[in-house]
């Protein structure tokens, strides 16, 4: 992969990918940037007669809008129109420069920003890692707007109630029952989350060492996504080279890996952000995508408990954490079948939401 970077990569070619319907906006003093994206005309590209929901797309860490360039097309080609920020403090979106700005407030700037662009009438918000957290805010907060998620990772508490617990060890197959017994096994967590540890505590000093050099910033970053999806497949069969070292570059030249890394101690020690999402149920009509290399795959009977309106849940064969860029043919078609589920739903009126499809 180092090797590739100094001889076939261009950055050039990539930076030109990354311009394309590219802006920024001001969200409560921090500037945010974000692609707006808008399918082609009808006599242009495989439209249907009905215009689609606007869709809010949001990444998480190591990962960046980078992450999006196949789903979004994909999305595109089926007539939604797309918004894809950088999350504030990641990429070229301002960081905070006080305390107290964790995954709620990221939430606030994101319901702002799709008012600004003029989605107040409800939207679908997609997301995989912080993404995914944040859009449980956004639907929390604002549920007419963020009116629907669909998520490709889903944090919940183990055991939360006994009653789940029961429907896992009694009636749950031995794949839920093995998820059930790798996400409770100390040793088990302790082997993936040590970098979360290090972020949550000590993301300045992590930050100062990891911003002295490019390969090591590359290590760091490349090594999430290796550990993090198929442990069967090489990198370079698994991902795109150009899209990994162009995700790393968004971190390197906008010097933003420090400001990135340091939302775990605003989400996870400064405030409990994060830990009130896993504590948290759903109440906006959801869609979940779980992939079977994600770090901790949640037991079906869990996802059912947590999403109150869960209309789509699907149990994919490939891919991993990252699945927008390994899976993300795969995690379109979870997306389009929650997407029918939702308006049928809506159109029978058996939707607490209103019929978004109405207002795009």
């Amino acid at each position: 992969m180092r090797e590739y970077w100094k001889s076939d990569y261009s950055w050039d070619l990539q930076q030109a990918k990354l311009n394309k319907d590219l802006y920024s906006t001001t969200v409560d003093g921090l500037r945010i940037v974000f692609k707006h994206l808008k399918p082609p005309s009808a006599g242009r590209g495989p439209l249907t007669d009905a215009k689609r929901q606007p869709v809010l797309l949001l990444h998480g860490w190591p990962g960046s809008i980078v992450e999006f360039n196949v789903f979004s097309e994909l999305l595109l080609n089926d007539g939604h129109e797309v918004v894809v920020p950088c999350l504030p403090g990641y990429g070229w979106s301002e960081a905070p420069e006080h305390s107290g700005f964790g995954i709620q407030e990221a939430a606030i700037s994101f319901l702002k920003l799709m008012r600004a662009l003029g989605y107040s009438n409800g939207y679908i918000v997609q997301g995989g890692d912080w993404g995914a957290m944040i859009a449980e805010h956004m639907a929390k907060i604002a549920p007419k707007e963020a009116a629907a998620i669909h998520l490709n990772f889903a944090v919940v508490a183990f055991p939360d109630t006994l009653g789940t617990l029961a429907k896992v060890l009694l009636f749950g197959t031995a794949e839920d029952k093995k998820r059930l017994a790798d996400t409770l096994d100390f040793a088990a967590v302790w082997d993936v989350t040590g970098y979360l540890h290090e972020q949550a505590t000590r993301p300045h000093t992590l930050g100062a060492t990891i911003n002295t050099t490019p390969q090591g910033m590359l290590i760091w970053i490349a090594e999430k996504f290796q550990g993090w999806s198929d442990p069967n497949t090489e990198l370079k069969a698994k991902f795109s080279m150009d899209d990994l070292i162009t995700n790393v570059m968004v971190y390197w030249w906008s010097n933003s890996f420090t400001t990135a890394v340091r939302l775990y101690k605003e989400s996870l020690t400064e405030s409990k952000d994060a830990v009130n999402v896993v504590l948290s149920s759903v109440a906006v009509p959801a869609g979940v995508a779980i992939f079977p290399f994600e770090l901790f795959p949640p037991p079906a009977a869990y996802v059912e408990d947590k999403f109150k309106h869960l209309i789509h849940f699907s149990k994919e064969v490939k891919g991993g954490h990252f699945a927008a860029l390994e899976q993300p043919k795969a995690l379109y078609t979870s997306f389009a079948a929650f997407r029918e589920k939702l308006n049928a739903a809506c159109a029978s009126n058996d939707c607490d939401a209103c019929c978004i499809d109405q207002h795009a």
